[in-house]
């Protein structure tokens, strides 16, 4: 760039009208999973090398391959002999729809910018962001980042666009405090406070008058925040020290005092706890290599015998972890640097990290706490309009923060935890091959991993539903092995913890694949079919309440694994739906006050029979949705959405779908009043909202 400043080319820009335009307000500066075997008395066995071959078709990231077409035949065991792709007896009942849609669930970060405001609020616990300079005019968004994850926020008034603006939290105000900046053409002298989600102007007599790259730091040991610098209205360098307490802005008198600058760099040392002031650049655009450090009013010039080399732009904050002040990059006129020092007891250290963020000007930094990381985000490269990276600045090592979101996977369980208020997600099948056991929530579009101190070994395909009557979640099952033999185990979770039930004598057989949901009209976790290699296929009916085990007598489906099931809260029962015997129908059951009823014949025309479907009540929209899964006798995988309510089935036509979708999981997120699927094959990998 020349010998110039990076930023120092904006302020000529300002006062010369290059192309940039202050007007403009621009930068200064394959198979099926079963075979048609049977087994004795007529129950259908799945083949374990075919139901092997459809794990590992959904491993490899291939698409099923179509097996011929064949026959629907009669229903047998439970399902009254009634061929498929019979007529309806009765018109489907219209849902009560809000015309919902698929949308994929994305991770957001803000845009490329530099210049932009960051700082840790310590009220709110979160590193907030405003504002900035993007690619081609001034920025006024808001941002939170916390627990690895960034997420707009929508307050209903904010300060205008800008970029420069200096910013601290004010620890005896308990609030964000944010100071002038430069927007469009004007340089600003406005207050503002962030607290909670809201943004408010603060009107003050005095002020320090019209800045830009001004410094402000909050000076802890003396109690109010620390404003030093900048470039004032006609961009000429200052040199005013201003503090702000209780609202209110006043001037402070101090000799010696640093020569006028702005760019420079300033945080608060908690170790030796005193504000810490480096480089700049001066009237001249020069840059700066001074170090100064401000405690109890005053300022004193510091010697080191090392430190940085000059620079603005800079990124400076303290890590309470390291209890180090460390800066990084910026430009000493020539070069974008990228070298990190830290500074503690009057000493700077120029520190090696493997990696690091690439040589830049102008990134934010927010300062770290004695649990959470310093976070550094975007800034101004050599070549290029900006970045919106985010680095995290641990054990004196930079590491690059990327959204945390869970891999990849199939045969999840996932369900709505009532009791810790998100969805929660548990093991499940990488796509590559192997089984987890890491444990998920979901809140308000965000994934954040938990760690419990106990879990479940990794599994896929258990069954899993919220237990309203006990408080917590309850998982059964799943194989464990990868050869489709699962434990008789009943986990339950609650408050962030997993636990192990005694295993009681007399409850299910161990299964994988089978359907749960909370019967809310009986008052307890019901539990149907499954398989087990030991086994085969189950067609048992089970009750959960008091945390023990029930089964129920009578007669009901037939035996099956990977059918759909669902609490239909408009209705009130239990709905099941398919699955597979030898080959899968498209018959309905449901489930109330502990007798199931075939209501195929009254279920007006079906959606194709499938296996391994996601099925979930959607109480915002007042009906249960069916979504994917596999057809077992042609192959194919449809992306068609059903919705279920007064007993009937009606075919919605959303505007867009997550496509191919098998071994998923859905639940409802009342958090957000939407279901939510996490896709597990093809194009549906990934979070996905309707």
């Amino acid at each position: 760039m020349g010998t110039a400043l990076a930023i120092l080319t904006v302020a000529m820009e300002l006062v010369g009208g290059l192309s940039s335009g202050v007007a403009s307000g621009s930068a200064p500066g394959g198979h099926g999973i079963l075979g048609g075997l049977q087994g004795s008395g007529g129950s259908a066995l799945p083949a374990a090398a075919e139901l092997a071959a459809a794990k590992a078709s959904l491993a490899s990231g291939g698409s099923p391959s179509a097996s011929a077409a064949v026959a629907c035949p009669a229903r047998s065991g439970g399902g009254l002999g009634v061929p498929c792709g019979m007529a309806p007896s009765q018109a489907p009942t219209a849902p009560l729809t809000t015309s919902p849609t698929w949308s994929k669930v994305t991770n957001p970060v803000p845009s490329i910018r530099y210049s932009t405001m960051m700082v840790y609020d310590v009220k709110d616990k979160f590193v907030l962001l405003f504002g900035g300079e993007g690619p081609s005019a001034s920025l006024s968004d808001t941002w939170k980042f916390v627990a690895g994850t960034w997420t707009p926020l929508q307050p209903s008034k904010s300060p205008s666009a800008r970029y420069g603006a200096s910013v601290a939290f004010d620890v005896a105000d308990n609030y964000v405090v944010l100071y002038g900046g430069y927007s469009g053409s004007v340089v600003l002298s406005d207050t503002w406070k962030f607290s909670g989600t809201s943004w408010t102007n603060i009107t003050t007599l005095a002020n320090p008058g019209a800045l830009v790259w001004s410094t402000m730091s909050y000076d802890a040991k003396d109690g109010y925040a620390v404003l030093f610098g900048g470039l004032n209205a006609s961009f000429s360098a200052t040199s005013g020290t201003w503090k702000f307490k209780a609202g209110v802005w006043s001037a402070m008198a101090t000799s010696p005092t640093p020569a006028p600058r702005y760019l420079a760099a300033m945080a608060y040392d908690g170790k030796d706890n005193l504000v810490i002031l480096f480089g700049g650049a001066n009237a001249t655009g020069a840059t700066l290599g001074d170090t100064w450090n401000f405690t109890g009013g005053h300022w004193a010039k510091l010697a080191p015998l090392t430190a940085p080399s000059a620079r603005g732009e800079a990124a400076m904050g303290y890590s309470a972890i390291t209890l180090t002040v460390v800066l990084f990059g910026g430009t000493d006129g020539f070069n974008f640097l990228s070298d990190t020092w830290t500074f503690v007891g009057g000493v700077w250290t120029k520190i090696s990290s493997f990696t690091h963020p690439s040589g830049r000007v102008a990134p934010a930094i927010a300062d770290g706490t004695t649990k959470t990381d310093l976070v550094l985000f975007g800034g101004l490269p050599t070549l290029a309009p900006g970045l919106n990276d985010t680095w995290v600045f641990h054990s004196s090592t930079w590491n690059h923060a990327f959204p945390r979101v869970p891999a990849a996977r199939w045969g999840e369980a996932l369900v709505y935890d009532e009791a810790d208020g998100y969805v929660l997600m548990f093991g499940g099948h990488l796509l590559n091959g192997g089984m987890l056991s890491d444990t998920w929530k979901f809140l308000h579009g965000v994934w954040t991993p938990l760690h419990p101190m106990l879990s479940p070994s990794a599994r896929d395909l258990p069954q899993i539903a919220y237990d309203q009557a006990d408080g917590y979640v309850v998982m059964f099952g799943g194989d464990t092995t990868g050869g489709f033999s699962a434990p008789a185990e009943t986990w339950t979770f609650l408050a962030g913890s997993w636990a192990l039930l005694p295993f009681a004598p007399g409850g299910p057989a161990g299964r994988l694949g089978g359907g749960m949901a909370y019967d809310a009209a009986d008052g307890y976790v019901l539990m149907f079919g499954g398989y087990n290699i030991s086994g085969g296929l189950y067609g048992d009916t089970w009750t959960f309440s008091g945390g023990a085990w029930t089964v129920v007598s009578g007669s009901g489906p037939a035996n099956r694994y990977f059918a759909q099931m669902s609490y239909d809260s408009a209705d009130g029962n239990v709905v099941l739906f398919s699955g597979s015997r030898s080959g899968n129908y498209p018959d309905t059951w449901v489930y109330s006050a502990g007798v199931w009823s075939n209501v195929t014949t009254s279920a007006g025309t079906p959606p194709m029979g499938v296996v391994d479907g996601t099925m979930a009540d959607d109480t915002y929209d007042g009906y249960v949705v069916l979504y994917g899964g596999e057809n077992l006798p042609n192959g194919s995988n449809p992306t068609t959405t059903w919705s279920f309510t007064g007993g009937a089935w009606t075919q919605l036509v959303p505007s867009s779908n997550p496509g191919i979708n098998r071994w998923g999981g859905m639940t409802f997120d009342p958090a957000d009043n939407e279901l939510v699927a996490f896709g597990n094959s093809w194009a549906a990998t990934g979070t996905w909202a309707y």
